[in-house]
């Protein structure tokens, strides 16, 4: 069956050979049953998240995949704003779609699935910080983000950017105004901040490494702001399936909202620790601007399949994500005695094999690639077999 770009190639007098070869490309529409475009955003996401946190012990990784210091913005700082962000489109797509189904029983499950959540990254930062146990991370952050945007899932879009921008002002408002003992107001620092303060307040000695807390609780109320922008992309997607309609709009509102981070970063700086209005803004309108150009390729025009390789780690993103964070800890605490050498873990004995073959940046980068790969593959077994862990 020749699909909708095959027609337009048609009507444009494309030769023949042309037409047919992207019709083989093409799914027929009946084995269709998601849309490519969020599984492929979802996908890179991960891939990103693989690349940046696996660095290999010792080297040096390219500045892409290294997080900038606290100001600015590179692709390592991207890729899990960019996870939030279609992790509302999701929630979106999976809850508003059910309108038959009642509210009470789609968010008793959702409940359970941020308890879940914050649960497995309690269990994980357990082995991997020990005690004093952490209590925030990346999980936890999903979770609580997820639970305060949850109630915009059903709604139409404008209340769900209506919620993203009272949810961004009052937490800009909270870093520029408040001001208890020892914070100074308007402070994008570390610990003259009033994040630095609540974490402090609320966490104790329960924060990352001791110190500054990256996925702290004042954070939390921003990056609902980012899901809920998710969740206003995901309706609109819904309200207009599978249209031009559809992708244009998208396409304009990310590029609104790239505008508007950008305008406002002189005055409220991006940093990702501090998950501020700029950055979640400009990440956002960056996923979304690729999610439309998918959206447009994958689902209006119908060419999935050059999507598709991108999809596998999509599909199952939570699970690749807690399984490679699993494996790090485990590579990191397995410790030998090599034939030659002294005892070492497993985590330095591969990196150091790496380095010394490869050098320090493409060693590093190689070692972060295996990884990928090697997750890569299980996604694409899990797949291949109908294999989806969701909670």
């Amino acid at each position: 069956m020749v699909n909708a770009l095959s027609r337009r190639l048609a009507n444009v007098h494309t030769p023949a050979f042309l037409v047919s070869i992207w019709s083989r490309i093409s799914i027929p529409a009946e084995e269709r049953r998601r849309l490519v475009s969020v599984d492929a955003l979802r996908g890179i996401a991960i891939a990103g998240m693989l690349l940046v946190n696996n660095h290999a012990a010792g080297g040096t990784n390219p500045l892409p995949f290294v997080h900038v210091d606290w100001e600015g913005l590179r692709f390592a700082d991207m890729v899990f704003p960019w996870f939030l962000f279609v992790a509302g489109v999701g929630m979106a797509l999976s809850m508003a779609g059910r309108p038959d189904r009642p509210a009470l029983k789609i968010y008793t499950k959702f409940a359970s699935r941020v308890v879940a959540l914050l649960a497995i990254g309690l269990v994980l930062n357990f082995y991997k910080y020990g005690d004093p146990l952490r209590y925030m991370g990346v999980l936890q952050r999903i979770a609580l983000a997820g639970a305060l945007a949850a109630p915009f899932a059903r709604k139409k879009p404008l209340y769900a950017m209506l919620g993203a921008a009272l949810f961004l002002l009052v937490h800009t408002k909270l870093l520029l105004s408040a001001a208890p003992a020892g914070v100074i107001p308007g402070s994008f620092g570390a610990e003259g901040s009033i994040a630095y303060w609540v974490d402090v307040r609320f966490l104790g000695e329960h924060l990352y490494r001791g110190g500054f807390e990256p996925e702290g609780l004042l954070g939390v109320i921003s990056s609902a702001g980012q899901v809920m922008l998710g969740i206003a992309a995901g309706r609109w997607l819904i309200d207009h399936p599978r249209t031009t309609r559809g992708a244009l709009g998208l396409a304009v509102g990310g590029l609104i909202t790239l505008i508007a981070g950008l305008v406002i970063e002189p005055y409220i700086p991006i940093v990702k620790n501090l998950w501020t209005a700029s950055y979640v803004l400009t990440t956002t309108g960056l996923a979304a601007l690729l999610l439309a150009a998918m959206y447009y390729v994958g689902d209006v025009l119908r060419g999935e399949r050059l999507l598709l390789p991108l999809t596998p780690p999509g599909k199952n993103a939570l699970a690749i994500y807690i399984g490679s964070s699993a494996l790090l800890v485990w590579m990191k605490a397995f410790e030998f005695t090599p034939a030659v050498g002294e005892a070492t873990s497993l985590h330095i004995y591969v990196s150091t094999i790496a380095l010394n073959a490869l050098g320090p940046t493409t060693g590093s980068i190689t070692y972060a690639g295996l990884h990928l790969l090697l997750w890569y593959a299980v996604a694409a077994a899990m797949d291949k077999s109908r294999i989806y862990i969701r909670l």
